[in-house]
């Protein structure tokens, strides 16, 4: 298994590169849009949305991540680089971003920074990911019970029914935890902080 993973300079790319290399993906980190090689493309992200976004559209990444799903591609995104797969960003005084999902992304109501741990369950028999991630099989475990590492001030909120969403919590019901759509999957989550249950989500989907 190969992937491609997004480097723009602003993020640790490093512990998601080990991250992968836990269920035998052999990772490319790349920072040019023509180093792009892999049917799997991941883009992590920290930090804020507009810098985020300038970074993506002075290098390039913004249409080449658009056109990579559009041709079939399959791209997993985290925490911001979850976050600007949607249409809209209300973080620093608003941000058009990628419209890969349909939905918003909003400041946090109520609580200010999420920042812990959140106990989930993912219910695979809910969505199909078979024809774009991985393959089916009978005696793999459909429900990943887990807990998942949370950091952050603004979530999304999703848009698209035919979206698959799975939110933060029950306290943050309102908000997306995962979203998977056909070729596309993104978590609020740091995975590569999650210990076991980050390992094993890769493992549900690769």
């Amino acid at each position: 298994m190969k992937a491609d993973l997004i480097d723009l300079g602003i993020g640790n790319t490093r512990s998601v590169t080990n991250w992968l290399a836990k269920v035998n993906c052999d990772v490319n980190v790349i920072n040019r849009v023509e180093d792009i090689n892999s049917e799997l493309l991941v883009m992590p992200g920290v930090g804020a949305a507009g810098k985020f976004m300038h970074k993506l559209r002075k290098t390039g990444f913004d249409n080449a991540v658009q056109n990579h799903v559009s041709a079939g591609g399959r791209l997993l995104g985290i925490c911001l680089g979850f976050q600007v797969m949607f249409e809209y960003s209300e973080e620093d005084g608003g941000v058009q971003t990628l419209g890969i999902l349909g939905g918003k992304v909003e400041r946090l109501r109520g609580v200010g920074t999420h920042n812990g741990w959140e106990q989930t369950n993912f219910d695979f028999r809910q969505v199909d990911i078979s024809e774009h991630w991985r393959k089916a099989k009978l005696t793999r475990a459909k429900v990943l019970c887990g807990r998942f590492f949370y950091n952050h001030e603004y979530a999304a909120v999703n848009g698209d029914r035919d979206q698959r969403s799975f939110p933060i919590s029950n306290s943050l019901k309102n908000y997306s935890g995962v979203v998977i759509s056909r070729n596309v999957i993104g978590v609020q989550y740091h995975p590569e902080k999650s210990q076991q249950s980050g390992i094993e989500f890769l493992r549900h989907i690769l």
